[in-house]
């Protein structure tokens, strides 16, 4: 069986080029046109999956798979002929390493970029993938540590992270123009210090404007929204985080920037009360509350808003469920995360990736032998009260499957 996956990749890619049904069809927001699609990545800082018009590239640590919407099985990304696709053959297309997930993804048009390590090397670097693995070319070596990096409008904002003479982090977000990286990046932000660095966090691009968070002071423990307006570089912090609580999420929805915010209760400062959400115009205007929802990751797509619903206790350690909300933030459906093919009881820790057609790529890993999945499921059949979430990939301790 893993033989005939090997040698189908290319036979999958093209199949799924082909494809025109409803459910497989790759759709970018109409909104963002020529833009790179943004919920993909933007809703979490661990970037490691991209999507084109071919399908899913989805790293782990060590390896890109892909996965066609055809037969939604992953493949590793290597079209090399006798390859054994194995963790240490150096030689094979799917084999990059780098961040907590491997390398980071993201895609611009039909091309698949990827920064990670050089291998044998602490050398974080840019390189282009080809559609099938066979072609890997490197375009850009940083300086420093890559933390998060996006790709819009022509453009590679990358937030990277060094050591000053102190031995203090800093933390520094740059612009790379695509078509002449071989100048020097532009200097866009320096992050406020913080003893531990790591603060600066869920890059987002969209329009003419990036938005990350940040410390509301240096060392404060209080995280807040900004946004980078880029034909001018202005930066401003979104209005009305001043109450001390901490923005802690960023996505967009309805051509709108929405932000979840949270403070720790009292007690134990690991419970948390239900959280608001913040909504503003691109312009950080207008600001308005869509309600509040229970303490939670939020992401979106052009068609629905999705809230992970948090247990009892700790939210970052069990998490009970997903919502799915439409666009007047009103419940569609609810997926329950208990018993999960391969995990007993409830995960200790879940992703989740909408993507640009009918499916949405979930995340998560087993409490009790930390074995981690994919799975996926369907936005109609969830929509209708009947989604099915299917497992798609699975490993643990540098074993796949």
């Amino acid at each position: 069986m893993k033989n005939r996956m090997r040698s189908c990749l290319f036979t999958l890619l093209s199949a799924c080029l082909l494809l025109s049904c409803a459910a497989c069809r790759y759709a970018p927001a109409a909104d963002a046109a020529g833009d790179y699609p943004y919920w993909l990545n933007e809703n979490n800082n661990f970037h490691n999956i991209a999507e084109t018009e071919a399908g899913f590239y989805i790293a782990v640590p060590g390896r890109v798979f892909f996965v066609d919407r055809t037969s939604m099985t992953p493949v590793p990304l290597c079209a090399k002929p006798d390859c054994p696709h194995t963790p240490d053959s150096e030689a094979c297309g799917a084999n990059l390493t780098g961040g907590v997930f491997g390398a980071q993804l993201c895609a611009m048009g039909d091309s698949l970029y990827a920064v990670h390590l050089r291998p044998h090397s602490t050398q974080y670097v840019l390189s282009r993938l080809s559609p099938d693995g066979t072609v890997r070319r490197e375009l850009l070596a940083f300086d420093n540590a890559v933390s998060q990096f996006v790709l819009h409008r022509g453009r590679l904002y990358a937030a990277t992270q060094y050591y000053d003479e102190t031995g203090a982090p800093v933390e520094e977000l740059l612009e790379y123009d695509m078509s002449r990286l071989s100048a020097p990046p532009k200097r866009l932000y320096a992050a406020k210090k913080s003893d531990t660095g790591g603060r600066f966090g869920s890059l987002l691009a969209y329009g003419d404007s990036l938005y990350f968070l940040d410390c509301e002071a240096d060392n404060s423990p209080q995280l807040c929204a900004y946004r980078l307006y880029l034909p001018t570089g202005e930066v401003s912090r979104l209005p009305g985080q001043e109450d001390g609580a901490s923005t802690v999420f960023l996505t967009v929805f309805d051509g709108r920037i929405v932000s979840t915010r949270y403070r720790p209760d009292d007690t134990d400062g690991l419970s948390f009360p239900d959280s608001p959400l913040i909504s503003y115009a691109p312009d950080g205007s207008d600001r308005t509350s869509p309600g509040v929802f229970p303490h939670s990751v939020t992401a979106s797509d052009a068609d629905f808003f999705y809230q992970r619903d948090s247990a009892r206790g700790n939210p970052a350690i069990r998490d009970k469920s997903f919502r799915v909300y439409g666009h007047d933030y009103r419940p569609v459906a609810q997926l329950s995360m208990e018993n999960l093919p391969g995990i007993d009881g409830l995960p200790s820790f879940t992703l989740l990736y909408p993507t640009a057609s009918d499916y949405v790529l979930l995340y998560a890993v087993s409490v009790r032998d930390a074995r981690h999945f994919f799975y996926y499921f369907r936005k109609s059949e969830a929509a209708a009260g009947q989604a099915r979430i299917v497992p798609l990939l699975s490993f643990a301790d540098g074993a796949f499957s």
